[in-house]
């Protein structure tokens, strides 16, 4: 039997697949999370086989947990499903260990091949994933959208701030000081060649990076 563990703040994404693996004489639900620190206990404490993250939840998300679930978790098999498109994140959480990363648009089917083959102690690539691999190996730095020179916790701090949170309410999402924040800004502006809030938001905009 596969023991699953669901972690997503949405009540409905969580009904959604535990129905669906109910319908599995393989799989059994364990247990369950709706923000970071309740996923980071479910983690921890349960040890399910293979855990379904969602990438952003309240307190800690994808990116925080990462390291700890390598570090103390290693048997966990994470499984990242979220709405953010492959070529955003999916690179950088497969490399901190992620064993899968799937969009919620997928197919059904591909959540279950997905939690067998990460129980049978393979990764899942699915076919948006391979096709963001192939492409990031194959273009020059240079070349990339500017974008893709900041950092996994860079890009997410960006998107907040294209989306109009202030550093205040961002630190307190992040579970991180104001000035911690206002530091990645400065990065995130410097990489990016921007200088201020309106040209983050059009850039995002015009790349249609925000959801």
């Amino acid at each position: 039997m596969i023991r699953v563990g669901i972690a997503d703040d949405h009540p409905v994404v969580r009904s959604g697949l535990r129905a669906l693996l109910s319908s599995c004489d393989d799989m059994s639900v364990v247990g369950e999370a709706s923000d970071g620190r309740e996923t980071r206990a479910l983690a921890l404490d349960v040890r399910p086989h293979v855990l379904i993250m969602d990438l952003m939840m309240p307190g800690y998300s994808a990116l925080d947990l990462m390291t700890t679930l390598r570090e103390r978790a290693s048997g966990v098999a994470v499984m990242v499903y979220t709405g953010y498109p492959a070529e955003h994140y999916g690179p950088a959480l497969l490399r901190d260990g992620a064993r899968a990363y799937l969009g919620k648009d997928c197919d059904p089917s591909e959540v279950l091949a997905a939690i067998r083959a990460l129980h049978a102690g393979r990764r899942y690539i699915t076919s948006d994933m391979a096709g963001v691999l192939a492409q990031r190996s194959s273009i020059q730095t240079s070349e990339a959208a500017p974008h893709h020179a900041l950092t996994p916790r860079e890009f997410q701090i960006f998107l907040k701030l294209a989306q109009g949170d202030s550093p205040a309410h961002i630190a307190d999402a992040l579970c991180v000081s104001a000035k911690t924040i206002s530091t990645h800004k400065a990065r995130i502006m410097a990489k990016m060649d921007l200088h201020s809030n309106s040209e983050l938001t059009y850039y995002a905009t015009k790349r249609r990076l925000l959801r």
